[in-house]
């Protein structure tokens, strides 16, 4: 089969497909509208240039619906001296509060809270010797 298109339909397809190539849309939550897709970060990461390194800890709220509610997972991701494979983790919402528990295995493992306040998240480990306080950033 073999299709043809006029001068003027070629400007058209060109035209539609720059504009789907171009197109910056993203689906926002109706609350996080900062963020796609409702994701909202808290990093408190560095990395140290002359030593290669990084330190720190990172912290992305992904919210979901399961059918009846409104949830959110927590995606955990410390470092040091290197980048930890990021850990999907539930959590336990009390409030501004958020209750999770790293697995065994990762050397934040424990029981840890974090608190929202305003654009930042307190994050307390495993017996409170672990404090963090990691500042909302852009995803954009």
């Amino acid at each position: 089969m073999r299709v043809s298109l006029s001068r003027f339909g070629t400007g058209i397809v060109a035209t539609l497909i720059l504009a789907l190539l171009l197109d910056s849309s993203s689906a926002y939550a109706a609350d996080e509208a900062n963020s796609s897709a409702g994701i909202t970060v808290y990093s408190d990461m560095n990395y140290i240039a002359l030593e290669g390194e990084y330190s720190g800890l990172q912290i992305a709220l992904v919210p979901y619906y399961d059918g009846e509610k409104s949830h959110r997972k927590i995606l955990f991701r410390s470092a040091g001296p290197f980048l930890d494979p990021p850990l999907l983790l539930d959590a336990v919402e009390e409030g501004k509060t958020l209750k999770i528990v790293v697995p065994q295995g990762n050397e934040l493992a424990g029981a840890w809270t974090l608190t929202l306040k305003g654009n930042l998240i307190e994050a307390v480990g495993p017996g409170a010797h672990l404090k963090y306080s990691l500042k909302k950033i852009s995803v954009r």
